[in-house]
């Protein structure tokens, strides 16, 4: 899972419920259950669904930052990108406990809450094009992940290129005994 780095007023207004827009200069292709975190705490302090990604710039932009208020909460007028982004935020959870995470130098806005990938690791596709194609196949990893134009990748055994580790689920054993 990935975790995303939020100043603590925004994390607690996502947490809670009420900011249902993050706003950002750019868009996001990850989607599914990412972890709060509270920017300066090395904690996640809940998590949500990211569920969609809007751009709120073009001829529209004033109409639409405008009608959404209430979803980002940010005074209109005090949004300094160019070209905004609306990542569309649902059901939030709250830990009881908020959980200890390890933070990379340098992460700014995602972290990679899960442990990372190793060779040797099993893995299927899941979240992604291929997941289709490759249903069930289990792949088994050959480097370690580096960065590739902002994402994540490693090398697969038996497959033609790097692959983004946001698509990648590590598995115990085979899934029908393979």
């Amino acid at each position: 899972m990935k975790g995303l780095i939020i100043k603590p007023y925004w994390a607690d207004l996502i947490l809670s419920g009420m900011k249902t827009w993050e706003i950002r200069s750019r868009q996001t292709h990850i989607r599914g259950r990412v972890g709060i975190i509270k920017s300066g705490s090395g904690r996640v302090y809940g998590t949500v669904d990211l569920v969609d990604c809007i751009p709120i710039h073009g001829e529209d932009d004033p109409d639409l930052l405008v009608a959404n208020q209430h979803k980002h909460l940010v005074p209109l007028g005090a949004i300094p990108y160019r070209t905004p982004w609306a990542w569309v935020l649902q059901d939030p959870v709250i830990y009881e406990t908020p959980r200890p995470y390890d933070h990379p130098q340098g992460a700014v806005i995602w972290v990679n809450l899960d442990r990372p990938l190793s060779p040797g690791d099993k893995v299927i596709m899941s979240g992604c094009y291929e997941e289709r194609k490759y249903k069930d196949r289990v792949w088994t990893v050959r480097s370690n992940p580096w960065d590739l134009c902002g994402s994540e990748v490693v090398l697969l055994e038996d497959y033609f290129g790097g692959f983004a580790t946001e698509f990648l689920k590590k598995v115990e054993e085979a899934p029908n005994g393979h």
